[in-house]
């Protein structure tokens, strides 16, 4: 119906700038015989004066004039947003029962105004107004109150609690510091990972936006942090296996293929490192912290060829067990427990992965979904114990 909209508006427009020629035409006709000093017979030729045919054109330049306006507003992708936009926020924002929205339809406003680039003020707006999934009460008696013997980690945005909730389960309760400035980057955590449930992205279990709190609960991931197992303290020193090594490549490079090209919204994560990869008890990795991310249409997926790169740094981190500042110095050092164990050929072609993603040129990187495939076929007929 789209179709067919569009190409009777188009032919209409063109009738009309035909006419329009021919208008001008018959003007200029009737103009040159005057000019020539034609006889009265000759002006009875004609079939109106020229004034009415200036009075006529004007008329078709107004009407071709709002056939144009008409196509652009309604056809054209740009404007067709516009009123897409509309009828969304008329619908749910500009009402007055925007308390009443439903919990389902929460990531998609997020995501709506964020694809937008809407800032702050109507983040918050809509932020004050939804209810949230979680009290704050009991996320209080979660975690003792937010006690200090509670924290598990701390960052730019908030500091994250261990926490017990009433029907037993653990999770992670991540308090932001200052929730004026860091709406955008809270909703971007709800509306991504509230809307899009995968695997290899670490579980939003509930939010809370009561008294101004700006505090998101995740799954508890009882193996922590990435870097905490590369990087270990000296005391604490208990490297990874080269198959779980091989899981934790081949599971971060599916989450970040569902990212790039297999859910709806092309979403691009902005902050990979091994700091924001945790470890559920079977070592399966999980991405974390979507503050930086952004939303991308299918014309800017190669924009994407960023989170591809800092993809290939983790890969040398699984590799080399050695930070990246460590690795600019001696990158091609491989892990001295991995060697001789009989892994050396798939570390050779992890490698080459690795490599192929830190390419200087963006156009020289592989996509995700690339990566993912070509990990996917070491992992083929690997066993281990979950």
């Amino acid at each position: 119906m789209e179709v067919d909209l569009r190409t009777m508006v188009f032919n209409v427009l063109l009738l009309m700038l035909w006419s329009l020629q021919t208008c001008f035409a018959m003007i200029s006709d009737a103009g040159s015989i005057e000019f020539d000093g034609g006889s009265e017979e000759s002006d009875h030729e004609t079939l109106f004066d020229p004034s009415f045919w200036y009075s006529f054109s004007i008329g078709y330049v107004c009407s071709a004039s709002g056939i144009i306006f008409a196509y652009m507003w309604f056809c054209v992708p740009w404007a067709q947003l516009k009123k897409t936009k509309r009828k969304f926020m008329s619908s749910n924002v500009g009402r007055h029962d925007i308390r009443a929205i439903k919990a389902n339809q929460v990531p998609q406003l997020l995501l709506y105004l964020l694809l937008l680039k809407k800032g702050n003020q109507e983040v918050s707006r809509v932020l004050d107004k939804l209810r949230s999934s979680i009290s704050f009460m009991e996320l209080c008696r979660a975690t003792d109150y937010f006690n200090m013997t509670n924290v598990i980690g701390t960052g730019k945005t908030g500091t994250v609690y261990k926490a017990k909730l009433s029907n037993g389960s653990k999770v992670a309760v991540k308090r932001l510091y200052d929730s004026k400035l860091f709406e955008t980057k809270f909703a971007l955590e709800i509306g991504i990972l509230h809307r899009f449930k995968h695997g290899n992205l670490v579980g939003l279990l509930g939010f809370c936006t009561e008294r101004k709190q700006r505090i998101l609960v995740y799954e508890f991931m009882p193996n922590g942090k990435l870097s905490d197992w590369l990087h270990p303290l000296q005391n604490e020193a208990f490297p990874l296996d080269w198959p779980i090594r091989l899981k934790i490549a081949l599971g971060l490079a599916r989450g970040l293929s569902f990212l790039h090209d297999c859910c709806n919204w092309k979403i691009l994560h902005f902050g990979i490192n091994s700091e924001h990869v945790l470890l559920d008890k079977n070592f399966e990795p999980k991405l974390r912290n979507f503050r930086s991310a952004e939303l991308m249409k299918e014309s800017q997926k190669k924009l994407g060829k960023k989170d591809v790169y800092d993809f290939g740094v983790v890969l040398m981190e699984l590799i080399t067990g050695k930070k990246h500042v460590e690795m600019s110095i001696d990158f091609k050092v491989i892990d001295s427990s991995l060697l001789g164990k009989g892994f050396d050929e798939q570390i050779s072609c992890l490698v080459k992965v690795a490599v192929d993603c830190i390419q200087l040129s963006p156009h020289q990187r592989p996509s995700m979904l690339d990566v993912y495939k070509y990990i996917e076929r070491l992992w083929e007929g690997y066993e281990t114990d979950d």
